[in-house]
């Protein structure tokens, strides 16, 4: 972290002091708010510092800026799953949950500065289990034809850049161009576990897996006999953003 700003260390240390006593349940609702806008509002500065550093083309910087970023995010979602859980959204709850694991994974990947986050990512894992019950994760199998870097934008596997690692303040994607669904598998450690069910079939409607709520059904909608899943990218939203 020694590319880092003096200016944003000393930024981030102070946002720290102040989310890291509301990261509980119980703690007062607007605190938790105020806390996310300050977060927000402090990723600008860093979402800056990376852009100018890729300007003067200071890998080191950028890269570190990156990182920054990612645990900004991470802290951030953190946070918000406190709030949405105390809104009656659990399964928005625990999408943020999984951002702010896979923000703690990138900042590694982003820099070696960020390499020690181990104990925090165990700490979001047991959340898994602290604040929501068992869920059943699902995995699709995809057949695919065409993919390309994100960030040379060339064929991937005729490129140098390997994926989820940081190049020049990038995390390096491989976009899918042509994709055909091959099947769908329940698993129970998936790449996305984000990718769940959502819903079981039960007498009268469908039981939602996070509430336990007994949800209506459309007449003719056969979908409901087997449950929802819910799929999202392999590749976080907020890592996407920040290959752009």
């Amino acid at each position: 972290m020694m590319a880092i700003a003096d200016h944003l260390v000393a930024g981030y240390d102070a946002l720290r002091a102040d989310i890291d006593p509301l990261l509980f349940l119980v703690r007062n609702k607007q605190l938790q708010i105020d806390g996310v806008a300050r977060a927000e509002k402090f990723l600008l500065r860093v979402e800056h510092a990376r852009i100018e550093a890729i300007q003067r083309q200071n890998e080191h910087e950028a890269n570190s800026f990156l990182g920054l970023g990612m645990v900004v995010r991470a802290l951030s979602s953190e946070l918000s799953v406190y709030l949405l859980i105390k809104e009656d959204k659990p399964e928005e709850a625990w999408i943020k949950l999984i951002d702010a694991q896979e923000m703690i994974r990138a900042a590694g990947r982003a820099h070696p500065g960020f390499s020690n986050l181990s104990n925090k990512l165990t700490y979001l894992r047991e959340l898994e289990t602290a604040l929501f019950p068992p869920q059943q994760f699902v995995s699709a199998g995809l057949i695919v034809h065409e993919q390309h870097c994100s960030i040379c934008e060339v064929e991937y596997d005729k490129c140098d850049h390997i994926q989820g690692l940081a190049y020049m303040g990038r995390f390096c994607r491989v976009i899918f161009k042509k994709v055909t669904a091959d099947h769908i598998a329940f698993v129970e450690s998936p790449a996305d576990r984000r990718c769940r069910v959502t819903s079981i079939a039960a007498p009268g409607g469908k039981r939602n897996r996070m509430t336990w709520v007994l949800e209506s059904i459309r007449e003719g909608d056969e979908s409901n006999m087997t449950g929802i899943i819910a799929m999202t990218s392999p590749f976080s939203d907020e890592e996407a953003k920040s290959s752009e």
